[in-house]
């Protein structure tokens, strides 16, 4: 991954609300390591008052500020990055658009093009239904051309960013049909976010593996959004700290032949050949091989004996699943390349 060192020109000031939880504190360590970023503060509820070097260690050499109470001035931030709890950015976001900041938002309040949809999922009334129609969803691999000059970004959900990439080549070659597409996806404890629950305790997830969320979980919707398919979507909590395995399955369309092998592989890595994000790989791929980094693995195959298309797809949840999707769509939407500040490589061991 070559990123041009020109391009290092001015900077753009960043401040994060909802640091305290771990796609904030995710947030944090990304723009402290973007060339072009440079952050001014940071908010929480949790943590306000403390360094952020008590949260995320190692920050204090590049931030020496406190973490302000959720609701303190952002002073002159152009860019404001929402790792707040569903519902509050919707209330936020129309003032901080008219002081002609950039919002982009990680939560769920303007993933949806369409209020109903929103209102169904979320069980609640959005409160700035004006803003879904202008928001950009920033999906980059598939809506890249839309984000340029952005100033509202919503960000997809984890799952649904597997999900949703593992299939769009099939669905934009228009090789599935318009039948159910079937998702299991397993996700590591922190997507379940910081804050304790008796479901999320060590004895509750050491060598257990649970299914949640049966038949209603809010990320099915945002699927069939970017599918234009029904979803049958099944949610798991697995045993580890990070990362997200989709299992997805897909009829094929009646009429073209269903693809296989090679050609199959050919097919994904030329639909992706301008993604630098998207690796089509020869073995199923695990959550291991893209932790702590903005890629995601991507294994298609075809069964005949059954006649469906299986697509395994693995991201860092907190990464490629929240904040470095957030960065990526933010460095297209200023005309950066989309590499920018998010060319780290994977921890392994």
């Amino acid at each position: 991954m070559n990123i041009r060192r020109d391009v290092y020109l001015s900077t753009m000031k960043v401040v994060i609300l909802g640091v305290s939880g771990y796609t904030g504190q995710v947030l944090a360590q990304l723009v402290l390591r973007h060339p072009r970023l440079e952050l001014t503060g940071v908010h929480g509820h949790d943590s306000a008052g403390e360094s952020l070097g008590s949260i995320v260690p190692g920050s204090e050499a590049r931030f020496g500020g406190i973490i302000e109470p959720i609701g303190s001035d952002l002073g002159d931030a152009e860019v404001v990055l929402l790792a707040l709890p569903h519902g509050v950015s919707q209330t936020l976001a129309p003032k901080l658009l008219d002081e002609g900041r950039v919002v982009v938002d990680l939560r769920a309040d303007f993933r949806f093009a369409d209020e109903a949809d929103y209102e169904f999922w979320y069980r609640s009334h959005h409160q700035s239904p004006e803003l879904l129609k202008c928001r950009i969803y920033g999906l980059v691999e598939v809506t890249r051309q839309d984000l340029p000059g952005a100033r509202l970004i919503a960000v997809p959900g984890c799952y649904v960013t597997a999900a949703s990439l593992g299939l769009w080549p099939l669905v934009v070659q228009s090789l599935i049909s318009d039948d159910l597409v079937i998702v299991d996806g397993y996700s590591g404890v922190s997507g379940a976010g910081k804050s304790p629950k008796a479901s999320t305790h060590f004895v509750s997830v050491n060598e257990n593996l649970s299914a949640y969320g049966l038949l209603d979980h809010r990320h099915t919707g945002e699927m069939e959004m970017n599918l234009g398919r029904r979803v049958l979507f099944t949610p798991h909590l697995a045993p580890i700290s990070r990362g997200i395995l989709a299992t997805s399955y897909a009829l094929p369309d009646q009429v073209k032949t269903p693809i296989m092998g090679d050609e199959l592989l050919e097919l994904y890595r030329g639909v992706y050949a301008d993604s630098p994000f998207v690796r089509v790989t020869e073995q199923p791929p695990g959550t291991r091989e893209v932790q702590g980094t903005n890629f995601i693995a991507i294994h298609p195959v075809y069964d005949p004996r059954t006649n469906r298309y299986v697509v395994i797809s693995a991201i860092d949840n907190l990464v490629k699943g929240a904040a470095g999707q957030a960065i990526q769509a933010l460095n297209v939407s200023q005309g950066w390349p989309e590499e920018l500040g998010l060319d780290q490589i994977g921890v392994w061991p």
